[in-house]
């Protein structure tokens, strides 16, 4: 199996992947707390959390976070999770893959319409 790393900022973000995990076929086999980091296996993948703070103290969403709608962007319902595929103008807007009923749904979202989990 190839090995990737995930890395993530927050411990929902793990409980979202361990749900989406039952759909797509893989599995959490261990956890582990190393120096305060969180780190997950999932089938030879390691996953750590991530902290990537900008000057301002914000923090930055990165391609391949997993997000969570704050409003309703076009048919997306407010609350739904998916995943940042691209980002526009140093992350004032993101290009955002939700999964709605099997289908791949990519919609744009401004920085004040989603939030990392």
């Amino acid at each position: 199996m190839p090995e990737v790393t995930v890395t993530y900022e927050k411990p929902e973000t793990l409980k979202i992947l361990k749900e989406i995990s039952k759909y797509l076929g893989f599995t959490v086999s261990a956890s582990a707390i190393r120096k305060n980091k969180e780190t997950t296996i999932v089938n030879g993948v390691t996953m750590k959390r991530k902290s990537d703070t900008g000057k301002d103290g914000l923090h930055r969403i990165n391609e391949h976070e997993i997000v969570m709608t704050t409003d309703t962007i076009a048919a997306i319902p407010k609350g739904t999770t998916g995943t940042v595929v691209h980002i526009y103008a140093d992350g004032k807007a993101y290009e955002v893959e939700f999964i709605i009923k099997g289908k791949s749904i990519v919609e744009t979202a401004l920085s004040t319409q989603i939030k990392m989990i």
